[in-house]
């Protein structure tokens, strides 16, 4: 009997900080971020169904308005969810392939409702016609708490 009782609170306590552990907000934004990178990502044998389910993912992700501000000027500006997942779409049909990796440098909260996501990126784009590009960059990705999940809601990106 004794027996039992230690493995059931054994259970619970695994249960409990397993719970704890998967739905602490710095892992939350660790997976959306993981996300986000993923849905960028094109391996050149994907096709055009598996292109267009890439653009549905990021556009669950983004919140209704996001601000870019990047090192091209006429880039920074706030940009709404539809016009940044055409964008992607484009992108997307228009690339031969594009592998973005990443390292979570930090997460920091400044409040329960607003994060960033400090990041190293390095990108490799191959075009259509087999010409390939490669650029490393830090990001500040900027989350915004929306009902019970977490929307990119601006991007700075500095080489």
């Amino acid at each position: 009997m004794r027996g039992k009782i230690i493995l059931v609170i054994s259970v619970i306590s695994l249960l409990a900080a397993g719970y704890f552990w998967w739905f602490n907000p710095a892992k939350v934004l660790e997976r959306q971020t993981n996300k986000l990178v993923n849905s960028l990502n094109i391996a050149a044998d994907d096709g055009q169904v598996v292109r267009g389910y890439q653009s549905q993912k990021f556009s669950s992700l983004l919140d209704d308005n996001i601000l870019i501000l990047i090192p091209y000027y006429e880039a920074n500006n706030d940009y709404d969810r539809d016009k940044l997942v055409t964008s992607q779409q484009a992108f997307s049909y228009g690339v031969k392939s594009c592998q973005l990796e990443y390292q979570i440098l930090s997460v920091e909260f400044h409040n329960e409702e607003e994060a960033s996501v400090n990041a190293e990126f390095s990108a490799e784009v191959v075009r259509k016609n087999g010409k390939s590009q490669t650029e490393a960059f830090a990001a500040e990705l900027k989350w915004t708490k929306r009902g019970s999940s977490w929307k990119l809601s601006s991007v700075r990106w500095e080489r």
